[in-house]
């Protein structure tokens, strides 16, 4: 509890307090581990209703092992992993804004290009001369999905796209990925 001296607390939550000794910043760290992750999921069990939210018995979570260094290295530690988490964070802000500008680029280019010093009328606006202004339908043509069967899909080959690797707005290849031989895809 750091953004507030007192809170109200579920009943279905452990609540336990840091003895002497145990930085909070580490143990903070050290609880977001995959260590310690990998050692609470042997004892998480799914609770009754199948709800996708674990539980962990007190006495399973106190008998967790806990590697813990003395309180001089456990602030070292948390210092080296404050400072990368503050790197992180500076980084984040700079390639947020440095979308801002892609965007901001992109709306350009995609509409004024790059140099030109005419521009013609069109019905979208102003636009440099010698493009042109056309219905998508006239550069691609609309290919509808398939209902794939499981024995359809191979090792390897060329790769399908489902909504398994649409994530978050963004297409991620790397999720789940399935394959149909060259021979199919003809």
């Amino acid at each position: 509890l750091e953004a507030y001296p007192q809170g109200v607390l579920s009943p279905l939550y452990i609540c336990f307090q840091l003895n002497e000794g145990v930085d909070p910043v580490f143990i903070q760290y050290f609880f977001n581990s995959q260590w310690f992750v990998d050692q609470t999921m042997r004892i998480a069990k799914e609770g009754v209703r199948n709800h996708g939210l674990l539980n962990v018995g007190i006495k399973d979570f106190f008998d967790i092992l806990v590697l813990l260094p003395n309180q001089a290295e456990q602030q070292k530690i948390a210092a080296i992993l404050s400072s990368l988490d503050a790197i992180i964070q500076a980084r984040k802000v700079v390639l947020e804004q440095t979308k801002v500008v892609k965007r901001g680029l992109m709306q350009d280019l995609l509409t004024q290009g790059v140099g030109h010093t005419e521009f013609k009328e069109s019905t979208l606006g102003k636009i440099p001369k010698g493009w042109e202004v056309d219905r998508l339908g006239m550069y691609c043509t609309l290919q509808g999905g398939y209902p794939f069967k499981s024995q359809e899909f191979k090792e390897q080959g060329i790769q399908v796209v489902r909504m398994a690797n649409v994530f978050q707005r963004k297409l991620d290849l790397s999720r789940s990925p399935l394959f149909v031989s060259r021979c199919f895809y003809d």
